[in-house]
């Protein structure tokens, strides 16, 4: 009599059967064990199962075959398949064993509860086998995975190498954050700077040696704040070449914890040349600014007075047109002279305003009034506004004021045809006064919205006249007022700009 003959006659239910009939119960118990794992806890339940239910299943098929007398293959096939799967999902080798050792105590806790107990120590073994297979091949394809992991990390280790090796202008560099002492420096610290990596590695407080000390505090005072902030930054400063040359340089720093130390990053590139440049622009704008006004401001003047000395006969009108031609054009080359020249201080970030307490109804109003009414109305645009009573007093620069407000409004006339309107409003919110300024006319595309305070940069540059200057100075004369501007359009229904400006009484608080 064989062996299953021997279980049936003695009335014991079959290993296999049990764990066939027992199936849903087993995954059950071990699901609730598995779920214990961080990695698994909200992991939806087909991607938990899946091979575990063909395991079981493949255990009790040994268990038939070694009853009849059967050789009993591994069961590697589902072992590799559930390894590789789980590895994709992001377990490690310890979380694969545990969903193992899980799957063995909850199969011999359910066969003890049924009271079926392998008559044989090889029967016993088949159990174990499929579990030590898979754990056997688990560490396998984990092995595997790393080998593979630490090749590409390698591989980009040393990409990464060679990049940073070949950027001419710049320095790559890592650095202890406390204590500032170099790990790496890139090839290019020679070039740049006339100091070999191993230079700057072996000198003691390498940048208080080669910083003026006037800068020192600027670059210091960078790496202090992205160490105890733990955050980046960048900052320009100078530094002496080894030969003496005097060098403009742009550090940026990056905090990082590499296996709980503080490291910084850094990327240090040569900006002497553009520096040198920017200057050059400068001086011709200071030139051009101080030199051309004047000028500029007589010719105005002058169109002004030949016009209103003109003749009123028809020889009289033609020169009065010559004269308006000459001055609008005059006019137009000082606003963008003093554009050009905004825009330099902006990006030099030497735009300043005069803060004082103003009143914001009376400055709507004087914005409106200095020309803007008449302009709209020559259009054939009406222009109204809304101003909400007893507003506080806002702090503002007088002046920057009504040029924010101007070329807002200016930009509604022009994007709005004859028949449409341009509606103004203000209003009090939480500590500060919301400005807005809305037309009706073609909108904006919404991809377009993002570069509209982009310098030079114009939506329709066949619409428009100008330098592309005005929104980018507006923004950067709210922010200095301590505002905030945004936008809103819509294609064929019109657009809205806002701007906020703090209240009196939130500056002094």
């Amino acid at each position: 009599m064989n062996r299953a003959n021997h279980e049936n006659t003695a009335g014991r239910p079959r290993i296999s059967d049990c764990l066939r009939q027992g199936q849903a119960e087993i995954l059950a118990g071990w699901e609730r064990a598995v779920r214990q794992l961080p990695i698994a806890r909200e992991l939806e339940r087909p991607l938990l199962l899946d091979h575990i239910p063909a395991l079981i299943e493949r255990i009790a098929q040994s268990a038939d075959e070694l009853s009849e007398g059967q050789s009993s293959p591994p069961t590697s096939g589902i072992a590799e398949r559930h390894a590789r799967e789980r590895l994709e999902l992001g377990f490690g080798l310890p979380q694969i064993v545990a969903e193992y050792a899980a799957l063995r105590a909850t199969i011999f806790r359910h066969l003890w509860e049924q009271r079926v107990m392998p008559d044989s120590l090889d029967a016993l073994l088949v159990l174990n086998e499929a579990i030590d297979t898979g754990i056997a091949i688990a560490v396998q394809h984990t092995h595997a995975a790393m080998k593979q992991l630490v090749a590409r990390i390698d591989f980009e280790r040393q990409r990464y190498f060679d990049l940073v090796n070949t950027l001419n202008h710049a320095v790559v560099w890592e650095a202890d954050a406390h204590t500032l002492a170099f790990s790496f420096v890139s090839l290019t610290s020679t070039g740049l700077t006339g100091r070999s990596p191993e230079e700057w590695m072996s000198t003691p407080d390498f940048w208080s040696s080669y910083v003026p000390a006037e800068d020192k505090e600027v670059l210091f005072g960078l790496f202090e704040r992205c160490r105890t902030e733990q955050t980046a930054g960048r900052c320009e400063h100078r530094f002496v070449r080894s030969d003496g040359v005097m060098l403009w340089l742009h550090t940026g720093v990056n905090f990082r914890l590499v296996d709980g130390k503080a490291q910084f990053t850094g990327v240090t590139v040569d900006v002497t040349e553009l520096k040198r440049t920017i200057e050059a622009r400068d001086r011709v704008l200071g030139v051009v600014s101080h030199d051309l006004r004047n000028p500029l401001g007589v010719i105005a003047a002058g169109a002004s007075a030949i016009s209103m000395a003109a003749a009123p006969d028809e020889s009289g009108a033609r020169i009065r047109r010559q004269a308006e031609l000459v001055g609008r054009n005059a006019r137009l080359m000082a606003r963008m002279i003093s554009d050009l020249s905004d825009v330099a201080s902006l990006e030099a970030g030497h735009l300043s305003v005069r803060l004082t307490a103003e009143d914001a109804s009376r400055l709507v109003d004087e914005a409106l009034a200095s020309g803007l009414e008449e302009r709209a109305r020559k259009k054939g645009v009406s222009l109204r506004s809304e101003v909400a009573p007893n507003l506080p007093r806002v702090s503002a620069d007088h002046d920057r004021f009504l040029q924010i407000f101007t070329n807002l409004v200016n930009n509604a006339i022009n994007a709005t045809d004859a028949g449409g309107a341009v509606l103004v409003r203000a209003e009090a919110s939480r500590g500060e006064v919301v400005f807005s300024v809305a037309d009706t006319g073609r909108g904006i595309d919404e991809h377009q919205l993002p570069h509209l305070f982009e310098a030079y940069w114009r939506a329709d540059p066949a619409a428009y006249k100008g330098t592309g200057l005005g929104l980018p100075i507006v923004k950067g004369l709210v922010e200095a007022h301590g505002g905030r501007i945004w936008v809103e359009s819509e294609v064929g229904r019109g657009t809205t700009f806002f701007f906020t400006l703090p209240t009196d009484e939130s500056v002094k608080g």
